[in-house]
């Protein structure tokens, strides 16, 4: 019985193994094909600003409840709002401002869903101007008013 458990435990641990180098190996490819996307004729600035790339989306999902302008994510990893705002959408095929408001949105989905907070808390917990303005927005995106998406709680 010892045996056994012992064989399982090592088939255990080689499964993991193998899914954590299967993970490994899909970020690699998938951080190679993003830098190949970057125009830079030196890998090493490609690699860089890659980082200061992949740094702004960390930075944009930290502050998702704020209201913080293109410029100050530019200026959080160091480049120029408009050379920020080009690599940006090589990268990632949309430009941050696009990718702020997606992130703010499936944001304000997930607490109509799962929270007990009224639409205009949502609103204006995750910054957005007016509640019209969050209610058309939310509209476009998900072909439902936020309102309705509370009520099938």
């Amino acid at each position: 019985t010892g045996e056994l458990l012992q064989c399982n435990l090592m088939e255990d641990i080689d499964q993991m193994l193998f899914y954590f180098l299967q993970e490994f190996y899909n970020l690699t490819a998938d951080t190679h094909n993003k830098l190949n996307c970057i125009r830079a004729i030196k890998k090493s600035t490609r690699e860089e600003l890659y980082r200061r790339l992949f740094l702004a989306k960390e930075v944009i999902n930290d502050l998702v409840c704020e209201n913080i302008s293109v410029e100050r994510m530019a200026k959080e990893v160091c480049l120029n709002k408009f050379h920020f705002i080009s690599c940006f959408k090589e990268l990632y095929r949309t430009t941050p401002h696009q990718y702020f408001r997606e992130l703010k949105l499936q944001k304000a989905l997930h607490l109509l869903k799962n929270d007990q907070l009224s639409v205009t808390a949502v609103c204006h917990q995750l910054g957005f101007e007016s509640v019209g303005s969050f209610s058309y927005l939310f509209k476009k995106r998900y072909g439902m008013s936020p309102s309705d998406d509370a009520e099938k709680k």
